[in-house]
């Protein structure tokens, strides 16, 4: 038996937030579903700042330049409200 830990991303179309959740997963390769169980430990969402939203508003009408860009940035500000997710729990 082996415990993993995973931390869930994900934002919908509505764009009204960023959602984080951490879990537990219990993993036991000897049994028929090797996930035995699994937790949510903390989940919380962080409103999307209104330069993001507005921002992914207009990404389809971006040249592919605009959309690297937006796509290193965003990324980086998701890393970033994950680190304070992490740092909180």
């Amino acid at each position: 038996m082996e415990i993993y830990h995973g931390l869930g991303v994900m934002s919908g179309s509505s764009l009204d937030g960023i959602d984080f959740a951490l879990c537990r997963f219990v993993y036991d390769e000897t049994n028929k579903n090797p996930i035995s169980e699994w937790h949510i430990i903390e989940a919380e969402t962080f409103e999307l700042s209104v330069f993001w939203e507005e921002r992914l508003k207009k990404a389809f009408q971006a040249s592919a330049k605009e959309l690297w860009m937006a796509h290193v940035t965003f990324g980086k500000y998701i890393g970033d409200l994950a680190n304070t997710f992490l740092k909180r729990t």
